[in-house]
């Protein structure tokens, strides 16, 4: 069996424009896509975070994250618009200090999960 397809995304205009493929490939194989939005997290050493640094970086998180909410609804309207209601589709948000460390750290999970299942 085929495991998911995994479709990193900045949520740019070309990630858009590449997300209908991902959908037509993960149609064609019967297999689930996972978007995942990996993202640089700020570094701020907790010895040195005092409790106003900790107040914006717990603030500049919750940013993000409403960010990643707003941009799954123009991936829901490209895949009804091109009629790819049809394939599941999770989400995966991945802060981290570096995005391709995230994003294959994504795919070894999955990797497993199939593997186990």
């Amino acid at each position: 069996m085929t495991g998911p397809i995994l479709f990193p995304t900045n949520f740019s205009q070309t990630a858009n424009e590449a997300f209908p493929a991902a959908l037509q490939l993960a149609s064609l194989f019967g297999v689930e896509l996972i978007t995942v939005h990996a993202y640089i997290e700020p570094s701020i050493p907790h010895a040195y975070m005092t409790r106003t640094l900790q107040e914006i970086a717990e603030a500049e998180a919750f940013e993000e994250l409403e960010h990643y909410r707003e941009q799954l609804v123009p991936l829901h309207t490209i895949a009804s618009a091109h009629a790819m209601d049809h394939v599941p589709i999770r989400h995966a948000l991945c802060p981290g200090s570096d995005i391709i460390v995230q994003i294959l750290a994504v795919a070894k999970r999955e990797k497993d999960l199939n593997l186990i299942s």
